[in-house]
């Protein structure tokens, strides 16, 4: 009789197991849609008076989770396309605030830098630079952007030669140059990275651009 209810015992809680384990898989796949659930389009018409507050609330959601692309998950790897969830965060956080000046120097070179979204980086740094055409933070971060990911030196010089117009530092001009002569490249990442506390860029950026600069 022992063997028999060993097995009978085995049976059960082994069912068991695979019918708890299949429970928690298809738990854990809702948490993660949950947790990356896209704020609604209608938000930036129901804020209720407190469009900035709730600006603020969604830049803090971005930033908790500024490099979910390279959590090995499959929703994730699906969702790290063009119009992808930190894309959809930050726009909405921007047509509560389109002046929400630091989402478009963080929000805009994470984009380009952190998930590789070109097309969603340069929405934002375009609004960026129409909100603030004489900030040279965004025009040079920006100019970063045009050269790395949009491949366009032609723009990425014009970018900077503003940005050196604008109060950026002198050696700006210098950098401007090299790209018209489409030179420069590895400089412009050295001095965004020697830069990267005055720019307040986060440690996922930095550790990006680091990487992009070993691989040159």
């Amino acid at each position: 009789m022992g063997n028999p209810m060993r097995l009978f015992l085995l049976f059960i809680f082994g069912g068991l197991f695979v019918f708890l384990s299949h429970i928690i898989h298809h738990s854990r796949a809702r948490e993660v849609v949950k947790r990356y659930y896209s704020p609604p389009p209608q938000m930036e018409f129901l804020h209720f008076g407190m469009k900035y507050l709730m600006s603020d609330l969604l830049w803090l959601r971005a930033l908790m989770d500024f490099d979910y692309c390279e959590h090995k998950d499959p929703f994730n790897q699906r969702n790290c396309q063009e119009d992808n969830w930190l894309f959809r965060v930050i726009a909405t956080a921007l047509k509560l605030d389109p002046w929400y000046r630091f989402v478009y120097q963080a929000g805009g070179v994470g984009l380009s830098v952190v998930i590789s979204d070109v097309k969603g980086a340069s929405q934002v740094f375009n609004q960026g630079i129409r909100y603030y055409p004489e900030h040279w933070k965004i025009l040079y971060l920006a100019a970063y952007h045009a050269t790395y990911e949009e491949k366009n030196r032609w723009k990425a010089a014009r970018l900077m030669e503003q940005a050196a117009r604008h109060g950026a530092p002198a050696w700006v001009f210098d950098l401007a140059g090299k790209l018209y002569q489409e030179q420069g490249d590895r400089e412009l990442i050295i001095r965004i990275l020697k830069d990267a506390a005055a720019f307040n860029l986060s440690p996922e950026i930095v550790k990006s651009l680091q990487e992009r600069l070993t691989s040159k």
